[in-house]
């Protein structure tokens, strides 16, 4: 375990603490607990974040996999390394009451919830992470000035926040809303100051707003945007093949218009990754060819999928299911090593690990039972989450 990755022994404990209750992990404590996927981390910044993201290209990702098989682990750990990097990042976790079809809620999810590190310190929501930049060396803010982006008022509001310095109480404070997506009228702008701020986020421009935004940085010389959609809701999933309802219709048609923008260039800097169900992509091509036809390729579980591939089994990015045999051999693997991060974390906090691996892997054992399916990784990480706690006697 790199010490370098561990936080404060009490900040630990609450991971951990949170990790007992729903087995997925919150930032801190992804990378400490993660067997097998340093490999395709690397890939991802490599490949992905400085080769390609950072030079202006934009793509989507979409990763299957059952519940509890590791997609929002990994989503996390992309999530820690891309703020580490300098991106700005949001994760997106879509639920009944967010959904695809819904474009402005989304839109308003991910003003109101990006982070940036700036300085070794997470800056909340957009119209923060703007201000801060102020204060950043190289900002180009003539390249955003002479630029034509899809929603000018919000394209306006960027060009003031990153000036935010000489706004006066008023101003900002409509800039700030209007920057979260709240309906800021054009008179209320105009009356403090900000003319050409104006047409707020709404269902009508959602995605116009999200595009100015997401190529603004860009233009700025930040590096970029790094989006990552858990999909746990079921809005894809089908109960009749014959008719196909609108709102999966609407929902199909956003996101083929978003994959579209980052493939065609409409949209710079970009790196945009869904974890989706097993249904999802067999869905997408039965049902909405559109769509399916951007995703290219159903890998099949058992291939050897590149990991430039835009569609990959969440199982494909893991070294473990590249060096076992079988997925008995896999699953045995992954009890053992995360047995030992665990133990690590126990020692790390002066908890009492006699006999602890041993402990651990009759809990392992014991979940492998019990989850014969995909779904194992989760069930044993939020057993030994809870077994830890009670040794360092929390």
């Amino acid at each position: 375990m790199n010490k370098d990755l561990i936080p404060d022994k009490e900040t630990l404990i609450e991971l951990l603490e949170v990790l007992a209750e729903n087995g997925t992990p919150k930032q801190g404590i992804a990378q400490i607990i993660d067997v097998g996927s340093n490999d395709f981390l690397d890939f991802v910044e490599t490949e992905l974040l400085d080769d390609f993201i950072l030079k202006g290209g934009s793509t989507c990702r979409f990763f299957e996999g059952t519940y509890g098989s590791g997609k929002t682990h990994l989503l996390q750990l992309i999530e820690d390394l891309a703020l580490k990097k300098g991106y700005v990042v949001c994760r997106i976790d879509l639920a009944n009451d967010l959904s695809f079809e819904h474009w402005d809620q989304i839109t308003k999810y991910i003003l109101e919830n990006c982070s940036m590190q700036i300085n070794n310190k997470i800056i909340r929501k957009l119209p923060n992470v703007l201000f801060e930049i102020e204060n950043l060396d190289g900002i180009k803010e003539e390249d955003l000035e002479i630029s034509q982006l899809p929603h000018p008022g919000f394209q306006n509001a960027i060009l003031y926040a990153i000036k935010s310095s000489v706004l006066d109480p008023e101003a900002l404070d409509n800039l700030y809303r209007f920057l979260l997506g709240e309906k800021v009228t054009a008179s209320v702008m105009k009356a403090s100051g900000l003319r050409t701020v104006k047409n707020p986020l709404s269902v009508s421009n959602a995605e116009l707003v999200l595009s100015t935004i997401l190529n603004g940085f860009q233009l700025l010389g930040l590096k970029g945007w790094v989006l990552l959609f858990d999909e746990t809701d079921k809005s894809w999933m089908l109960h009749t093949r014959s008719i196909i309802p609108r709102r999966i219709k609407n929902a199909s048609n956003i996101i083929r218009r978003f994959i579209d923008s980052c493939a065609l260039g409409r949209n710079r800097g970009v790196l945009a990754v869904f974890a989706v169900l097993p249904n999802f992509i067999a869905d997408c091509k039965q049902c909405y060819p559109a769509l399916g036809e951007r995703l290219g390729l159903e890998m099949a579980e058992e291939t050897d999928s590149a990991w430039r591939w835009p569609v990959l089994p969440i199982s494909s990015v893991n070294s473990l299911y590249s060096f076992s045999k079988t997925e008995g051999e896999a699953r045995e693997s992954f009890l053992k090593k995360v047995a030992e991060n665990f133990i690590s974390i126990v020692n790390y906090c002066d908890g009492n690990s006699i006999n602890l691996g041993q402990e651990l892997l009759e809990i392992g054992i014991e979940q492998l039972e019990e989850h014969a399916g995909k779904d194992y990784k989760r069930a044993i990480i939020k057993a030994f989450a809870q077994c830890s706690i009670e040794r360092i006697g929390v």
